[in-house]
């Protein structure tokens, strides 16, 4: 059992931080405790799940782990997109922070990012394409501070807009609960 959880709509209280720039990581202490945290959270998940950012634990650091070329997973330090293809693809997605919500998203279907799998290690540049493009420019707008749900397509306009109903309904019931016992 993981210290950490992810972050979804269903914590109101700690939703808002998924809307935060992650900054990047330059400790090695803090990266080594966020990638093993980000493990232990995964272990726990769905063995459908693709990825997950460290912003979607409550560390808003620039570090993320994928499934990615048939790896279990891999880690990301301080990745960065340093190009995409001018050919995209729209696919229904999910997010393990908006569990029941699937927007279609159109995604670059090829990408070259640059990262570090670890704090001593060497940058990197590679490629990715098509489903692993995918995952990465999820992964990465995590990263920015963008969910699903801000990139959405029209289509999907009632389904978010549902989503985001039942977050400001669970905050307003945080609140007066909050307001209830701090009148006591």
């Amino acid at each position: 059992m993981s210290t950490k959880a992810i972050v979804t709509s269903a914590s109101p209280d700690l939703f808002p931080v998924l809307e935060t720039v992650s900054k990047p990581c330059n400790s090695k202490n803090k990266i080594e405790k966020v990638v093993n945290w980000l493990g232990e959270v995964m272990d726990d998940e769905d063995e459908n799940a693709a990825g997950l950012s460290a912003v979607q634990i409550g560390e808003p650091q620039r570090i993320f782990l994928a499934r990615v070329k048939g790896y279990q997973w891999r880690v990301f330090i301080n990745p960065e997109i340093i190009s995409r293809s001018r050919y995209s693809a729209k696919r229904v997605e999910g997010c393990l922070s908006l569990p029941g919500v699937a927007v279609m998203v159109k995604r670059p279907k090829h990408i070259q990012l640059k990262f570090k799998r670890e704090f001593d290690g060497p940058e990197e540049i590679e490629n990715f394409s098509y489903k692993d493009s995918r995952v990465i420019s999820h992964e990465m707008d995590h990263l920015e501070g963008r969910l699903l749900t801000h990139i959405r397509d029209e289509q999907d306009l009632k389904a978010v807009n549902n989503a985001h109903q039942k977050l400001k309904d669970r905050k307003a019931r945080a609140k007066k609960r909050r307001k209830r016992q701090n009148s006591r």
